[in-house]
């Protein structure tokens, strides 16, 4: 009997602690697995990935930069007025006679009809003013000369003293009867010689002139229109 209870105490004790163990198995398998997401105050936090490093490039090194050029001294300006026509009048195919008054057109009416192309002639518009660009005022001529000097060195070509009204004096840059050309010569006179007096002169404009074009024409009505009107006052028109 005593070793009947003692038998018993023993199995209750192994029965006991093989209880124990499967709860702490129990326990131990609601532990997430290592790496699996984990729930902190209703956010999941996931799994902590590798931090994966990149081979560190090479800087690139910056373009180099290029040299700084000398500024590049540009020529002096060159005041020509273009060729408007390379075709000789004699082979022209269209002519330009004038500029003539149109006052005087009644006079003139008797030789356009012996031309044989009174009927294609058109009458244009002629602006006979010529613009004069020049630098100046100066108060004495000799001041003039001086800048006149001064800039043939820097590079005018053909320039010269001119009288103005009032007494003053200027130097002649340039002069052509077109008016932009004149405007864009005495930007770049001023600009080139660093002036600030340059000016654009207009002289001689009058209304009331018209030039006489005669276009699409046969050698025959060239030659017919040059032998009535004279080569003097005719040009190719331009092209």
């Amino acid at each position: 009997m005593k070793y009947f209870v003692i038998l018993l105490a023993l199995v209750a004790t192994a029965f006991t602690a093989l209880l124990y163990m499967k709860s702490d198995e129990e326990t131990l398998r609601t532990v997430p697995e290592q790496g699996a997401g984990v729930t902190l105050d209703a956010v999941t936090v996931p799994k902590a990935l590798p931090v994966v490093r990149k081979a560190e490039e090479e800087p690139v090194a910056p373009p180099a930069a290029e040299p700084v050029k000398a500024e590049e001294k540009l020529p002096p300006p060159v005041f020509v007025e273009p060729v408007l026509s390379t075709v000789p009048v004699a082979e022209a195919v269209c002519l330009r006679y004038g500029p003539v008054e149109r006052k005087g057109l009644p006079k003139l009416r008797r030789k356009l009809e012996k031309t044989g192309v009174l009927d294609r002639m058109i009458m244009e518009h002629a602006d006979i003013a010529q613009r004069i660009v020049y630098a100046g005022p100066y108060s004495t001529k000799k001041k003039a000369a001086e800048a006149l000097e001064t800039l043939t060195a820097a590079g005018l070509q053909n320039g010269e003293v001119m009288e103005l009204d009032g007494g003053h004096y200027a130097v002649r840059i340039a002069q052509t009867g077109i008016r932009s050309l004149a405007q864009r010569w005495a930007r770049e006179a001023a600009r080139a010689w660093s002036l600030s007096n340059v000016v654009v002169e207009e002289r001689g404009g009058r209304e009331g002139f018209v030039k006489l074009v005669f276009p699409n024409l046969t050698r025959d009505e060239n030659d017919r229109i040059r032998k009535v009107l004279g080569e003097e006052n005719l040009a190719s028109c331009p092209d």
